[in-house]
């Protein structure tokens, strides 16, 4: 049987020769370097690029357009009255009757769409850089 000062011994000869390396002194320092390095090379990328913001820009400018042109004027107005043709327009999208579980699915959607018009604006306003 090994007694235990011989296999103290042992374990205090591996130790000293596997485990315990010891860095070099400017370890901290290279290291901090580059990682400052790579922090300075990484370009901040949005989130929506600006191919996406134009294609929904193009898009809301055709459906608004598309009511605006499409909708007959009414007797008296312009052709180009804005408020009075979104006023017939939306008066004639035939609405369903508003219960109890339809305001929760409204008020499920209207949360979405806040929540996606601001991922919008943050997107746009914290990484506008050039």
């Amino acid at each position: 049987m090994i007694k235990f000062a011989t296999m103290d011994n042992l374990l205090h000869k591996a130790i000293e020769k596997e485990l315990i390396r010891k860095p070099s002194q400017d370890f901290s320092n290279s290291v901090m370097a580059q990682i400052f390095e790579l922090k300075d090379k990484k370009e901040v990328q949005p989130l929506i690029s600006k191919r996406i913001w134009l294609v929904s820009v193009i898009g809301f400018v055709t459906i608004l357009g598309t009511v605006i042109l499409l909708t007959p004027p009414e007797t008296g107005t312009s052709k180009f009255d804005l408020f009075s043709k979104l006023g017939t327009f939306i008066a004639s999208i035939p609405f369903p009757k508003i219960d109890f579980f339809m305001n929760v699915n409204l008020l499920i959607i209207a949360g979405v769409c806040l929540a996606l018009f601001l991922l919008l604006f943050f997107d746009l306003v914290l990484f506008k850089k050039r």
